[in-house]
């Protein structure tokens, strides 16, 4: 018979119970405890090397010792994430000895998982998504070492060597084919990449100051890599990659098709200027000039600050790598000024992360993809925080979603741009205290202004064309309280002016003001309508928080510099200099001999 006393004593004791259950579960979440491997899924047809040496699923590894010898090659078909090799043993040589391991364009290779002392040479991998993995957790409480990747060959999809957290990192004498990135690794410390070559792909890294890097090369060019070094120019290299570094001038680098083709870390006073490239990435570097280049896929600062893009034709198509064509994160200070922009469904400008004082300026910028959240210059988004103190003016913007966006969006300043076409003109989503003003809004499709969650903000002096609906969405907040929040204290003019609407039908007062307000949206009204377009020549701001830039933009001469040009000038001048050496020993050695003779 269950009585309440028994369920209440059930209850009593399935209460520990459930309490010890959930501080189980607490504990394999902090500690990561896991049941199984901690890397990848293991495919069913694949290849293990086990902790204790055993050779398990071919007949085409031979073991001698500690060295295991590929003796014919072998395929695997395994999907993305999937692992057709994976050597668990520390201390081995994996030697290829010039045999294919061949996938179908999918999975990884080899993995290696938190182990050891471990060389892989003389071996082609071939058609796998990633060549090589070193899976090392951030939670493991220790980084691999000694890992040597040496004399291979690789043609891949994604990556040729992807990795992390480790310590003596030899990377010599390997071949990388494809186009994608050859290499992703990060926070890995003692680091010596040399003497590789690289077709169609190039590198990326968070570069240790402890590298050694030397003798690499994209397509026969020279892959430069500097830390902490200054007053140099750099002239037609494949690849280029800077630490700590100042007063570097990077010029005339042809490096289309390779990603990321100039990184900047913790550089300064820096310029690279007509170059023709994939990608810029600077991180952590100030007072930095981009001018006069060609840049396909995007240029990206990630905290960078006090940096001028300038006089560029700048592109980029979608992808997940980046939102826009040039993305400003957690930067700030920054001015991008007369640049052709064009982003095929992504953002053309994005400014994130609470991006601050900014100025964008003079840009045409046109931005396609509808439904895709793609703006002409976005203010945020619904993933990251938005900009503050930002200056956006003079631009032309032409989009097929939103002129200018704003998720989360505080006290930026928007003024004198014309923005033509497009779903909304305008989209602002829980944004406040912003100034729109002096504004060409044409021809959006549905609205000129959008507002979700967005009050305070100024509208005035604007000229609405074509199209001049406001719509407000009514967002439900508070579910369980019924309570909706309502954009109700935006302001629709400046108190003596307000904007000009195309629609409006009222008589002018004699100061070019209409008599009768205009009503904006429901019982919102614009008290001063404007009955013609606003002459925003008469327009002055006052860029209050912006600091003046500290770069130099002329660009001194190559004779005050050091000179980095193609590796083959360079071994052709050394073998030059080295056969007039041996000529002239020769030579001496002749006369010499002869001179004794003749006593």
């Amino acid at each position: 018979m269950v009585t309440q006393s028994n369920v209440r004593l059930a209850s009593n004791h399935l209460l520990p119970t459930l309490v010890l259950l959930l501080m189980l579960l607490l504990l394999l979440c902090i500690f990561n405890l896991d049941f199984v491997n901690a890397g990848h899924p293991f495919a069913k047809e694949g290849i293990r090397i086990t902790p204790k040496g055993v050779v398990e699923g071919t007949d085409k590894i031979r073991q001698n010792g500690n060295v295991y010898t590929l003796t014919e090659d072998i395929a695997g078909d395994v999907k993305n994430g999937v692992v057709f090799i994976k050597i668990e043993r520390s201390g081995i040589i994996f030697d290829g000895a010039g045999k294919t391991i061949r996938g179908t364009g999918g999975g990884i290779a080899i993995e290696l998982d938190e182990i050891s002392d471990i060389t892989i040479k003389n071996t082609n991998i071939v058609n796998f998504g990633t060549s090589i993995e070193l899976c090392n957790l951030d939670s493991y409480p220790m980084y691999t070492s000694n890992i040597q990747i040496v004399d291979n060959y690789f043609e891949f999809k994604y990556w040729a060597i992807k990795s992390s957290r480790i310590n003596q990192f030899v990377i010599v004498g390997n071949t990388f084919v494809s186009t994608g990135d050859a290499l992703n690794f990060g926070n890995c410390v003692d680091v010596t990449f040399t003497n590789n070559k690289f077709v169609g792909c190039g590198l990326s890294i968070v570069p240790d100051v402890s590298d050694i890097f030397y003798g690499n090369t994209i397509e026969g060019k020279p892959i430069v890599f500097l830390i902490g070094q200054s007053d140099q120019v750099i002239n037609g290299a494949g690849q280029v990659i800077l630490v700590n570094c100042t007063n570097i001038i990077i010029q005339n680098v042809d490096a289309v098709g390779i990603r990321r083709s100039i990184q900047l870390f913790g550089t300064s006073h820096t310029k690279v200027v007509n170059c023709i490239l994939d990608s810029i990435v600077l991180t952590n570097s100030n007072d930095n000039l981009i001018a006069n280049s060609k840049v396909t896929a995007g240029i990206v600062l990630v905290n960078s600050n006090g940096n001028l893009i300038v006089n560029n034709e700048l592109s980029k198509t979608g992808g997940t790598w980046q939102v826009a064509v040039v993305g400003l994160y957690s930067s700030s200070n920054n001015m991008v000024s007369q640049n052709l922009i064009t982003g095929t469904s992504c953002c053309g400008i994005a400014i994130m992360d609470g991006s601050e004082y900014n100025r964008v300026e003079k840009n045409d910028i046109s931005s396609s993809g509808v439904n895709n959240m793609c703006a002409g210059i976005a203010l945020g988004n619904i993933l990251r925080g938005g900009g503050k103190y930002n200056y956006i003016y003079e631009n032309n913007i032409s989009t097929e979603d939103f002129g200018i966006s704003f998720s989360d969006a505080e006290y930026n300043m928007i003024f004198k741009n014309n923005i033509y076409e497009g779903r909304y003109s305008v989209d602002m989503g829980g944004s406040m205290f912003n100034d729109v003003f002096g504004n060409t809004f044409s021809g959006a499709s549905i609205y000129a202004v959008y507002l979700d969650r967005s009050d305070f903000n100024n509208f005035f002096w604007n000229s609405f064309n074509t199209n001049t609906d406001v719509y407000e969405i009514r967002t439900d907040i508070f579910r369980l309280m019924n309570a909706t929040y309502y954009s109700e204290h935006n302001k629709w003019d400046n108190g003596k002016e307000g904007n000009y609407w195309s629609d409006y039908t009222g008589q002018d007062n004699g100061a070019g003001v209409g008599k009768t307000f205009y009503q904006v949206y429901d019982n919102f009204i614009d008290n001063y309508p404007l009955i013609q377009p606003y002459d925003v020549d008469k327009i002055q701001v006052t860029f209050t928080g912006w600091k003046e830039l500290s770069i130099d933009t002329q660009i001194p001469d190559n004779n005050h510099f050091q000179l980095f040009e193609n590796f083959s000038l360079i071994l052709s001048a050394l073998t030059v200099v080295s056969v007039v050496a041996i000529i002239g020993v020769v030579a001496y050695r002749y006369v010499s001999k002869r001179s004794l003779n003749q006593k």
